[in-house]
Formats: structure tokens, sequence, C-alpha cells
């Protein structure tokens, strides 16, 4: 019984070590690539979840979605809110959502809260009855550019209904 390897038989698993590492090597190295941008489009889509989060809790809340408020009109950049002691505007644009809370009347200053939203695609758009809107579609999703094409991630697509309009169709 042999207890050791011959010269040749060494030199033939060092070779074919070699040729296997060399052909990990690269999916090795884009896995670990894939996992950092990964990464980048999750903590991208938490901000998203978190800008969503205030939309649903706004609409919710919506006395009205009107068309024209505050000299605004509602389009595909700017969504207005009607409160019931405040107009709340949603406006898109490049790479931030600006969120403007305009008080009833002649109250304090509109408060603003901005979230930085870099590579994010939002659309929504109101859904209506009669002429007023009772709901707000929004589709989200998060571009990556991977091996020289863009790339959607993370394609959502939510709808959220006013509550004071849902009471009043019962």
């Amino acid at each position: 019984m042999r207890k050791a390897y011959a010269l040749t038989e060494v030199l033939i698993m060092l070779s074919v070590i070699v040729v296997i590492s060399f052909m990990c090597t690269e999916p090795i190295r884009t896995i670990i690539a894939d996992m950092k941008q990964s990464q980048k489009d999750l903590q991208k889509n938490v901000g998203l979840l978190h800008m969503l989060r205030n939309l649903h809790d706004d609409v919710e809340k919506a006395v009205n979605l009107p068309e024209r408020s505050n000299g605004m009109l509602r389009n595909d950049k700017v969504l207005l809110i009607e409160a019931k002691d405040k107009i709340i505007s949603y406006q898109l644009e490049e790479d931030k959502v600006i969120k403007t809370i305009f008080p009833a009347g002649s109250g304090p200053l509109p408060e603003e809260e901005m979230w930085f939203l870099s590579g994010a695609n939002i659309n929504w758009a109101v859904w209506e009855n009669n002429g007023s809107g009772y709901a707000v579609e929004v589709s989200t999703s998060i571009d990556r550019k991977s091996r020289g094409k863009m790339h959607q991630r993370l394609k959502n697509s939510h709808v959220y209904f006013a509550k004071a309009k849902t009471k009043d169709k019962r």
C-alpha cells in the first residue's frame, strides 16, 4: 500500500486546481459585485418605502384629491391631497420627492419634507369617479445599470384609497 503521491500526480492535481480556480474567479467577482449593487438597491428601496408610507398615510386621511389647489395643478409630477385642515402636495423632481404641507387659512409657513431617491422611478395616477379623485395608484422601481444596460429592479405597484371618499360611497 502506497503512503505518498508521485511527483506527476501532485503536478496533475495542482494543474487541475489552477484550472478550476481560474474558471471560478469571474463568477465569484460577479457575485461579489452584484451583492454590493443589490445592497445599494435595497437601501434606495428603503427610502422609497418610507416616502410611500407617508403618501399612504396622507391619502388615507384625504378628504379630496383635488385637480388644482394653491396655484398648483395635479399632473404626473405633482400630486395634491386635501385633508381636513391642510393641503399636501407631493412633487417629483430629479432624484427627489418633496412633500409640502400648506396649513389651511393664513396659518404658519408651509412645512417641507424631502426624500432623495436617486435611481428611483415613481409614477402616480389618481383614480376618479364623476370627476372626483378617490384613490392614488403608484408604480415604483429602481434603475440599475448592469453590463451596459439599464434594468428596472424591485418593481412595485400600490393603490391607496382615500378613506373619506370610500366611506361616502357605501
